[in-house]
C-alpha cells in the first residue's frame, strides 16, 4: 500500500490514479524517484567539494594572524593545505593528506592559544606587581579575548592531531563534520 501526495489517501500499488482525488499517482512516484535522485546527486557533489576555513585574529583593525585552511576531498581521502600569515614574522604551511578510514575522531572544541595566554598571565604577574597602573588589565582583557577560539580536532587512528582553527559554526563546518562523521 501506498499514500497519495496529494490526499493521504491509501492505495494499492499498481493504482494510477487516486479513487479519493483523482490525481495521477504515476506522476507523483516520478516526482519523488527525480527528487530522490537529485538529493543523492547533490550529497555526492558535496562529498567531493572543497572546503575553505580561515580564522583572523585582531586587535582593532591590526590583524596579526590569519589562519587559512583549505582541505580538498577526493571522496577517498583528504588533502589538508594550512597557511599561517603573522605580521612581523615568518609565514608557515602545513600540508597534509590522510585517507578518511585514517581518521579515528573529529570534534569541534574551544580552545585558548597558548601564546596569546601567556602573555595575558604575563601581564597579570606585572599587574599584581604594580596595582597602580591598570593598563595592564586592558592588556590581559585584550590577549584573553584574541585567544580564545573554536577548533575542529581531527585525531588520527595513528596517534596524530591535526587543528583547524575555525569561525564557529559555519556551513562549511557543518558539512565537513557530516564528511567525516566520526564526532
Amino acid at each position: 500500500m501506498i499514500k497519495c501526495s496529494n490526499c493521504g489517501n491509501e492505495i494499492r500499488e499498481g493504482t494510477k490514479f487516486c479513487s479519493k482525488c483523482g490525481s495521477n499517482i504515476l506522476e507523483q512516484q516520478e516526482k519523488r524517484n527525480d527528487e530522490i535522485s537529485n538529493e543523492e546527486k547533490n550529497k555526492v557533489e558535496q562529498s567531493k567539494a572543497a572546503f575553505y576555513f580561515e580564522k583572523v585574529k585582531m586587535i582593532g583593525r591590526l590583524r596579526y594572524k590569519i589562519i587559512q585552511t583549505k582541505v580538498n576531498n577526493d571522496g577517498d581521502g583528504l588533502e589538508i593545505n594550512q597557511k599561517t600569515h603573522r605580521f612581523l614574522r615568518k609565514d608557515k604551511a602545513n600540508h597534509l593528506e590522510i585517507k578518511l578510514s585514517e581518521i579515528s575522531s573529529m570534534e569541534l572544541k574551544t580552545k585558548m592559544d597558548f601564546w596569546d595566554t601567556m602573555y595575558a598571565a604575563l601581564f597579570g604577574v606585572i599587574f599584581l606587581l604594580d596595582t597602580t597602573d591598570i593598563a595592564w588589565l586592558l592588556l590581559i582583557a585584550i590577549f584573553l579575548y584574541t585567544g580564545y577560539g573554536k577548533i575542529l580536532n581531527l585525531k588520527m587512528k595513528n596517534g596524530l592531531n591535526f587543528e583547524i582553527p575555525v569561525n564557529g559554526m559555519t556551513e562549511d563546518v557543518e558539512r565537513f563534520r557530516a564528511l567525516v562523521r566520526k564526532e
